[in-house]
């Protein structure tokens, strides 16, 4: 036999022992009995299949995908009660944790999935380990320096240098190093799961009925949902689909009732009355990432939004529109919070959008900008005070 064929022969008989368990037996048919038992909502199947606008999407593929990525989404949550029982780790830390990767993600110009991905990492991490409060910073950075090198390209992989920078030399290069390898043996090197950002891609791409006003939206209050306790629980691909509906209703585009399942309804209701009920707890972080021209004024918009006392309501195709479209009584008046903490130096203050593979900088001189006398008057975060965090890493 030749060596071609032999080498061939070979490579075939490697790859179908991938589909054998330990015994030695085909593990298809029992495959096939696990994804019957398990009951996964493709609503928008029908409406993205086939996906034909892009050949890469390869839409033959495409149930087996969903169906595969909701499996990861499934098996990579964190777990809530777990969380909470942290001993040093409160709520309230999360929201300047987020808030610091955020400035930090943003000024690496990373891909938006990465953001989501380390925060799953954080989350999956804080799930199984105890962390201690001088600690868990290093864990943030070192869960985003694990998803920017999962998600970007190699040269926007921030460096180590670039991370002791960020957090005002607390931890030196090799608690860095440390933690990022306790964090991926920790999880089993298991790092596929399914962003947010993913999901919502896919849901914009293959459609192709929401403009760029609606998307932005989307994201906006979709990145809201990373700072919030309720939902750590729930799958990406049902808050995605609830922020692309909430988005929808607050940019005025027409809904898509096939879309309106019960979970992604029942996110956009939990979105809509924080935003309703909590306008003034937005963070400053995500209202000035998302205020210039080139995110559309997204978090302006919905501000403006609210503040007109506009709010989400479900409606089935029996509800009369006038009812459906009434207004409730307004919300109380926004009220910015002066305390904020900020990072210095971590957020660039010209007026370019970040430069990821999927956005591209727009040349408009209308944006708007920061009082250069406020910016003076920040306090300047050295240690993550409000934290607690010490000076040394260890």
């Amino acid at each position: 036999m030749p060596t071609s064929q032999k080498s061939l022969r070979y490579k075939l008989s490697s790859k179908s022992l991938k589909h054998k368990s330990s015994s030695g037996r085909i593990s298809k048919p029992k495959q096939a009995i696990q994804r019957k038992k398990l009951t996964i909502s493709l609503t928008h199947a029908n409406a993205l299949h086939p996906l034909n606008t892009n050949p890469l999407n390869e839409s033959e593929y495409f149930e087996d995908i969903c169906y595969y990525m909701h499996l990861m989404e499934m098996q990579t949550l964190g777990d809530l009660a777990l969380i909470d029982s942290q001993p040093e780790l409160d709520w309230r830390m999360r929201s300047y944790l987020i808030d610091f990767l955020i400035e930090v993600h943003s000024h690496a110009r990373l891909r938006p999935e990465t953001l989501y991905l380390a925060v799953n990492i954080i989350d999956r991490y804080v799930s199984r380990r105890v962390v201690l409060k001088k600690h868990y910073q290093l864990v943030g950075c070192a869960a985003l320096w694990i998803a920017a090198k999962f998600e970007d390209a190699k040269h926007a992989i921030p460096c180590l240098s670039d991370l002791v920078v960020s957090c005002c030399g607390i931890y030196d290069e090799s608690a860095f190093i440390q933690m990022e390898s306790h964090v991926l043996s920790t999880l089993g090197w298991v790092l596929g799961h399914p962003t947010a950002e993913s999901w919502l891609r896919i849901y914009t791409l293959a459609l192709g009925t929401d403009d760029i006003q609606t998307q932005h939206i989307a994201r906006c209050v979709m990145e809201l949902s990373l700072y919030r306790r309720e939902f750590i629980h729930i799958p990406s691909s049902a808050i995605a689909a609830g922020s692309l509906l909430l988005g929808r209703t607050i940019s005025g585009r027409v809904r898509r009732m096939p879309d309106e399942d019960e979970q992604s309804v029942k996110v956009a209701e939990m979105l809509d009355e924080f935003l309703g009920e909590h306008l003034d707890q937005i963070s400053e972080i995500i209202s000035a990432k998302y205020a210039p021209y080139y995110y559309s004024r997204a978090s302006v918009v919905i501000k403006e939004w609210y503040l007109a006392g506009k709010r989400f309501y479900f409606y089935s195709p029996t509800m009369s529109p006038s009812f459906a479209h009434s207004t409730p009584p307004p919300t109380p008046p926004f009220s910015v919070d002066s305390d904020h903490v900020y990072s210095p130096g971590s957020m660039s203050s010209d007026d370019d959008a970040p430069l990821t593979p999927y956005s591209q900088p727009a040349a408009i001189p209308l944006v708007a900008k920061e009082n250069k006398e406020q910016v003076k008057q920040r306090p300047s975060m050295q240690t993550f005070p409000s934290l607690g965090i010490s000076n040394k890493a260890v």
